[in-house]
């Protein structure tokens, strides 16, 4: 087989035998069929001619996936076909007639040549069929073993944290106790009594602090080697580990934006703890409201073009008063207002507009999306709840962005609310802010 044959027949085996990870999915749904292959049972069901044999007419085929069309002995009795037409034409056009010799000269040079191709070709399937065979097992040696680790670390770290929470029921077990004992001999008294309902409100703080705490210890966890992998795959992409093909560089793609969504939860679960924790503490200051606002639209101005969507900002006509507020809490709190707009909105767009409602300035964000259904504005603002919009659009979030938005707004003193007419009828949610007299 000459050298160029052999580089397209490695290239249209490759696509058919060795798995991208895209095609995943697809390998899974064929797994019995890929069991079978290399077996001398196997039947390739790409094929036309073995499909309508039902049997596979040479020991190559028991190796191959390829459609009939690509099958390289067929390319080559084609191509054989061809040259013995060519090559009998040209001798009757020269000398008058077709020369004997030339007929049994190329008809050997067809045997002899079929003969050593038909013998290459199988022992080139074979042998690069064991070799995907044996890179595909390795992989997934490889990644049953990086599971493992990954499983032990976290076992280790479960069991070290319920062996902390274990001592830690022990020990306010003994304090329980200890109070009982008192509160026995001190039972007529009134202070005494007030004592212990202040002592047992404290330890119940205490065991939902440990809650909080074993939550941020399992958001941390979770950030670490998510930070590593978005880390790994912004350094591929930027080529730090040499060139990559555009296939991989979109399987890279993919891997990094469902890790940020990983990474974003985790945050949001930070933010949820540190609030339960009391560890949030605004600092107020002088804010222009339009200068929060502005680099917002800026940032999701991308997202909404990607989508068709408009993303428009009604300026006040007239210079407003500044508000008394924790600018980044306000911008935190407006970002997962903005996401949800976009998230929410397939057609159409979102309009923010700012105004001055006698003490307060009030934003609306009103979008043109999924709506608001009656039953769900009771909910709408509570932790880990998600509107029957949320399960249709995003999946994957925690029904954390309008919980960790109030809590945020009532840190300064504000107030927040929604509006909508009902189902795909579009929203305005409202935040009110107090201003400097």
């Amino acid at each position: 087989m000459e050298k160029g044959e052999k580089q397209i027949f490695i290239s249209e085996f490759s696509k058919s035998s060795f798995p991208s990870e895209k095609s995943e999915g697809r390998i899974r749904n064929e797994e019995f069929q890929r069991e079978k292959i290399g077996e001398l049972g196997y039947l390739n069901e790409n094929c036309w001619l073995v499909k309508n044999l039902n049997y596979a007419p040479y020991k190559r085929c028991q190796y191959c996936e390829l459609k009939f069309y690509q099958c390289p002995f067929l390319h080559y009795q084609t191509i054989s076909l061809i040259l013995v037409l060519f090559f009998l034409t040209l001798s009757f056009l020269i000398e008058g007639k077709i020369s004997e010799v030339l007929i049994i000269s190329v008809f050997t040079l067809i045997i002899v040549y079929g003969y050593f191709f038909n013998k290459s070709t199988n022992n080139l399937i074979q042998s690069y069929f064991a070799q995907i065979k044996a890179i595909k097992v390795t992989h997934e040696e490889k990644k049953r073993r990086e599971e493992a680790e990954i499983i032990t670390v976290r076992e280790r770290t479960l069991k070290e944290e319920a062996e902390r929470l274990v001592k830690e029921k022990e020990r306010l077990t003994e304090q329980f106790q200890l109070i009982a004992i008192k509160s026995t001999a001190f039972k007529n008294s009134a202070e005494e009594l007030a004592a212990r309902e202040k002592s047992l409100r404290k330890e119940a703080e205490n065991l939902l602090k440990v809650k909080s705490y074993f939550y941020m210890m399992a958001s941390h966890h979770l950030l670490t080697p998510a930070s590593q992998i978005l880390g790994l795959t912004s350094l591929a992409l930027e080529g730090s580990y040499g060139k990559i093909s555009p296939k991989l560089r979109n399987v890279i793609k993919d891997v990094s934006e469902a890790n940020a969504k990983s990474i974003r939860l985790a945050n949001q679960m930070l933010v949820v703890t540190q609030f339960e924790l009391e560890k949030i503490e605004p600092h107020f200051k002088e804010v222009n409201l339009e200068r929060i606002i502005e680099p917002l639209l800026k940032e999701f101005e991308e997202r909404a073009k990607k989508k068709n969507l408009y993303l428009t900002f009604e300026r006040p006509k007239e210079a407003l008063p500044k508000a008394f507020i924790d600018a980044e809490n306000i911008q935190n709190a407006l970002r997962n207002l903005f996401e949800n707009a976009i998230l929410y909105t397939q057609k159409g767009g979102i309009k923010i507009s700012l105004e001055r409602k006698e003490n307060s300035l009030l934003i609306a964000i009103k979008d043109t999306g999924a709506g608001i259904e009656k039953e769900e504005h009771s909910i709408l603002f509570e932790g880990f709840v998600k509107g029957k919009a949320g399960f249709l659009y995003w999946m994957q979030g925690a029904g954390l962005g309008l919980y960790i938005s109030k809590r945020y707004i009532g840190l300064n003193k504000g107030k927040i609310w929604a509006e909508s007419e009902g189902k795909n009828r579009g929203s305005t949610f409202y935040i009110e802010l107090p201003i400097i007299m």
